[in-house]
């Protein structure tokens, strides 16, 4: 599984992102519990034109399983934005901000983005 999404991490940088897709997909089937393969693949179909509904999911498993971590609490952020679901999106990050008072408020910050103007 580490192998595997170490490719997926490869395959990514070198911009062959439907290639990573398949590989964090394969880890993800070994290892259902992997936040990482979870986040990043979440994160990936979400930039690159995926289901947002399975993004969604899968970066909701990974923000259970990783509750502190700012970089899952963010792509959880940047899918929310991206669905249009910016007022539940601050408020799950809130419960993120809350546990780590030493990191950043990335999601809130891009939360209250998302609600300007309403």
């Amino acid at each position: 599984m580490q192998v595997l999404s170490e490719l997926a991490l490869v395959l990514d940088a070198a911009q062959r992102w439907s290639e990573a897709m398949r590989v964090y997909e394969a880890a993800i089937k070994l290892a259902p519990s992997d936040a990482v393969s979870l986040n990043n693949d979440a994160f990936l179909i979400a930039e690159h034109g995926g289901d947002l509904d399975q993004a969604l999911t899968r970066a909701q498993r990974a923000t259970q399983l990783l509750p502190n971590y700012p970089e899952v609490a963010d792509t959880l952020g940047w899918i929310y934005l991206k669905k249009n679901l910016s007022d539940q999106r601050l408020i799950s990050s809130r419960g993120t901000w809350r546990g780590n008072r030493t990191l950043p408020p990335t999601v809130i910050t891009w939360a209250w983005r998302g609600t300007k103007g309403r």
